[in-house]
Formats: C-alpha cells, sequence, structure tokens
C-alpha cells in the first residue's frame, strides 16, 4: 500500500501545489504566492509525506552512507555530480550580472533547504520505496520531478508551455543523476549538496527575488 500511495502521490502534489501558487499569488501577489507555494510543498510534499511513508528514523538514515564516497570505486558518480554543479556556473555568471549581493545572500539558506527538502521526497522515498527497482526508484521520479517544476510557474498566467519548457526539459537529466547516485549508494546525502551547491550558484531564483520582494530588499 505504502508503495502504491508513493507512485500516486506526484500526481496529487503537482497540481495542488500549482493551485496553491496560482491562488496565492493572485490574491496576494507574485511574490507571496511563490514562497507560499514552495512553503506547501516542502512542507507537506517533501517533508510530512516522506516521514508519513518512512518513519523519522529512516528519513535521517538516508543522510547516512554505509562506504566512504570519495573512493576510486565511485569515480563516476563523483564525476557525475561534479557536472550538475558545473552546469549551474552559466547561471551564476549570468546572475551575478543582474543581481546584487543581498539577493545572492539571503538565497544561500533557502535553496539549501529547498535541495535537501527535494531530495528527501524525489530520491529518497522512491530509492528507499523500491531498493531494488532500478525504472521505479530513478526513471519514475526522475520523468515527474521536470513536471513539478511547471507548477511554480503557474503564477505567471501569461507563461506558455513552450516558455517553461526549457527550464523542465534541464530537471530531467538532474533528476536522473541525483536518482542514478541515490540508487547506488543507498543515501542521498551528497545529492543533497551537489543540489545545493547548484541552487547557491543559480541565486537560489526564484525563491531568493521573491524573500527579497518581499522585506524590500535590493
Amino acid at each position: 500500500m505504502r508503495q502504491r500511495i508513493t507512485l500516486l502521490a506526484p500526481f496529487v502534489l503537482i497540481p495542488l501545489a500549482a493551485i496553491v501558487f496560482r491562488q496565492t499569488a493572485q490574491r496576494m501577489g507574485p511574490a507571496i504566492g511563490t514562497l507560499a507555494g514552495f512553503l506547501f510543498y516542502q512542507l507537506f510534499g517533501c517533508i510530512l509525506f516522506p516521514c508519513a511513508m518512512l518513519g523519522g528514523r529512516n528519513v535521517l538514515q538516508l543522510f547516512q552512507t554505509r562506504q566512504p564516497f570519495f573512493q576510486r570505486r565511485n569515480t563516476m558518480l563523483v564525476i557525475m555530480l561534479a557536472l550538475t554543479v558545473a552546469g549551474a556556473i552559466p547561471l551564476f555568471l549570468g546572475y551575478v550580472r543582474v543581481q546584487t549581493a543581498a539577493v545572492f545572500l539571503i538565497g544561500i539558506p533557502l535553496t539549501v533547504f529547498n535541495g535537501v527538502c527535494e531530495e528527501l521526497l524525489w530520491r529518497g522515498v522512491f530509492v528507499r520505496m523500491f531498493p531494488k527497482r532500478y525504472l521505479l526508484s530513478v526513471l519514475y521520479p526522475a520523468l515527474l520531478f521536470p513536471c513539478w517544476h511547471l507548477a511554480p510557474q503557474c503564477i505567471d498566467p501569461e507563461l506558455t508551455l513552450r516558455q517553461a519548457l526549457p527550464l523542465v526539459a534541464m530537471a530531467f537529466p538532474l533528476g536522473l543523476v541525483y536518482g542514478h547516485v541515490a540508487y547506488r549508494t543507498q543515501s542521498i546525502r551528497w545529492i543533497s549538496v551537489a543540489h545545493g551547491i547548484s541552487g547557491i550558484l543559480a541565486f537560489g531564483i526564484p525563491l531568493s527575488t521573491s524573500l527579497a520582494a518581499v522585506v524590500g530588499i535590493r
């Protein structure tokens, strides 16, 4: 039963999150709508749901590693994660020209927290629920993870699907790499680190810009 719920959960979470993003943005503006949508997603989808499915102790165990990660046998896994971080460098070079240091700094805790939360849901739960079934623990969430990225974009009613697709397409290889590493190590420790660093390099957009707009930071 828990496996079935895990497989169906994204089809409930993604539309609900989209509704929260859209409704709060219409009532309180896009900045608060963005923060409210992510808070709903992180709290209910990425924290409470994994705890309900796995239990608090098992959730904490997802951050443990059975063997040291940085060893010769894991060379390819290390390279794969390094490439995901390197891929965020062009984003950093682009944002650093138009965003302030204050936006960058407030984005650090936000994006690290979001990265850890996402790995709990999209990799941790699936790897633990299907530890020996690669299709369900890696490929299945890797296909749905990009779909989640459509939800925050529901804030902009004029945004077309064609405009939203680039971000969705970028999320698929990232989810595939993170999932593969989690499957091989049965841990989300290092993919959470890589996800957090990538988010920092991307200035925590749109979380940091939304918070900056709410508190008046420029």
